[in-house]
């Protein structure tokens, strides 16, 4: 429980730094559709989630004049980001492998049929091509 606590904190740590760079940077937050918020509150926090979730829509972004203290401060949060969002998910993942009937063979198996699936369900493709 102490975890997760710990991990929740990371996280809204993470999105509260992000969205304070994105604030307080000058240049950061640019929407050339024109729908940017009226509150640069919001989009900031939005900034900071879509970056560290390694989204990125691109509907807010940075503007052309972004100084370098900006771009050092994206490249730290996407790291990071990538880092805290990625990490459960890989042990997940390594958790899986242990579950799964027939070992190593039926791990990648599995693997290589989901994939293969989703792309004849998804994508409209046929086994043949998906399976290349």
């Amino acid at each position: 429980m102490a975890s997760t606590a710990k991990t929740l904190a990371l996280g809204a740590a993470l999105v509260f730094a992000g969205a304070v760079g994105f604030h307080e940077l000058p240049g950061m937050i640019s929407n050339e559709g024109g729908d940017i918020s009226t509150n640069k509150w919001i989009d900031s926090f939005y900034c900071s989630t879509i970056t560290l979730t390694t989204v990125g829509y691109g509907d807010i972004c940075p503007t052309s004049d972004i100084n370098d203290m900006g771009k050092l401060f994206l490249v730290i949060l996407s790291f990071l980001g990538l880092g805290f969002f990625c990490g459960p998910v890989m042990d997940y993942a390594a958790s899986w492998r242990e579950s799964v009937p027939g070992g190593t063979f039926g791990t990648v198996f599995c693997t290589i049929g989901l994939g293969v699936g989703l792309f004849v369900h998804y994508e409209g493709w046929d086994w043949k091509t998906a399976g290349k």
